[in-house]
């Protein structure tokens, strides 16, 4: 080779090598793939019934309904529920009222409104005070409950995200009969 076509050679391969790393960045870069974001369920407060967050109840009542509608951004998460009755002072229990709400089929639709027959008079028919305070609690998961674990009956899986509505309610042995309190819906005890 003579220099001339070595000078030549050198001077064509920086272009070859810039004409290859060029044709490289031809190709588009890859794609990211995003991260599925797991949002949080809410209650809609103004769908709770009672609204208030402190209500009485009467003892002269068998049981009184509490209702309130629940949502998730994430339109395809299964929602589940667990209703708590004293859960910090009492023995903790798998709560009562549990279910589970499935997404809509239409994905603009509300979800079911959630209601649970709150258990009066079995569970104050001792309670001697006139008065008591309590707490009633509901929380909804967008992931099951796990059969086992701390705490109990509240136990989760890690990525699960939870809201809670909490009321406190002041138990009263009052009156001879059962009335409609605090926008409820409560039934009467049946005589015996």
């Amino acid at each position: 080779m003579t220099k001339s076509n070595r000078a030549r050679s050198d001077a064509i391969r920086p272009a070859l090598v810039a004409l290859v790393m060029g044709a490289a960045c031809i190709l588009p870069p890859p794609v990211a793939v995003e991260e599925q974001i797991n949002n949080e369920p809410f209650v809609v407060n103004e769908t709770a019934k009672p609204q208030k967050a402190f209500v009485e109840l009467n003892l002269n009542c068998e049981t009184c309904t509490f209702s309130l509608q629940i949502e998730d951004p994430d339109i395809t998460d299964t929602l589940f529920y667990r209703w708590f009755f004293d859960y910090d002072t009492l023995p903790a229990s798998d709560g009562f009222c549990s279910n589970k709400v499935q997404p809509p089929a239409n994905p603009n639709a509300d979800r079911t409104l959630v209601t649970c027959d709150v258990p009066l008079n079995s569970r104050f028919q001792d309670a001697k005070d006139d008065g008591s305070i309590h707490t009633l609690e509901t929380w909804i998961a967008d992931r099951e409950f796990l059969p086992e674990g701390l705490p109990t009956g509240r136990a989760l899986p890690d990525d699960a995200h939870v809201a809670v509505k909490q009321w406190t309610v002041r138990i009263r042995r009052r009156g001879i009969g059962c009335d409609d309190l605090e926008q409820l819906s409560c039934k009467s005890k049946v005589a015996r």
